[in-house]
């Protein structure tokens, strides 16, 4: 097995730069693929044009995917450079800043935490009753 990269203080050059990087970038490109499928989904769905300005928006909102994944990742105690990690960003890319948000706020409140108001789920509307019969 060989020795890890020395930083260039120690003398390193390229390989601590790569080591130092890899990871980074690796999740980076997670992220953004995972944005990239959201965006075709919404464009599919008549949400959203295949090329548009919309579709710039969407390189910092990987960035800030790619933080918030390698955040929790290493929170759990996961390696950034490892499949778990890479799997965590890309779930994160995919339900995007508002649906983290949705799901932390079902978290919270599922475990009978306080919630503010702006983060609840909207009451959906009782739906018609059917406990009578149908008119003929």
């Amino acid at each position: 097995m060989s020795d890890p990269p020395r930083p260039p203080s120690e003398g390193g050059g390229l390989e601590w730069w790569i080591s130092a990087i890899a990871p980074a970038a690796w999740l980076l490109l997670v992220a953004a693929l995972g944005r990239l499928h959201q965006h075709h989904r919404q464009a599919r769905l008549g949400h959203r044009r295949l090329l548009s300005w919309s579709l710039l928006w969407e390189v910092p909102t990987a960035a800030l995917c790619a933080v918030l994944g390698a955040g929790a990742a290493d929170g759990l105690g996961v390696s950034l450079d490892s499949p778990a990690a890479a799997a965590l960003v890309g779930v994160v890319s995919l339900l995007g800043p508002r649906g983290v948000e949705a799901s932390v706020a079902s978290a919270l409140e599922a475990h009978g935490l306080r919630v503010h108001a702006a983060l609840r789920r909207p009451e959906t509307p009782p739906g018609p009753d059917t406990t009578t019969e149908p008119p003929p």
